[in-house]
């Protein structure tokens, strides 16, 4: 779930999933930030790493 939604998320913009850059990651989580909670973040943060 969470590896699907990084790639759905990139996909809208025509960010590449894979190698997944620090910066593409980074605006990821930032943009979940308001609507996940920490642990979500975290789970999804192993799943691009």
């Amino acid at each position: 779930m969470a590896w699907a939604d990084f790639t759905a998320w990139c996909e809208a913009p025509g960010h590449a999933s894979l190698p997944a850059t620090p910066e593409v990651a980074g605006s990821f989580l930032a943009g979940r930030a308001t609507t996940h909670k920490p642990a979500s973040l975290t789970m999804r943060l192993v799943a691009v790493g």
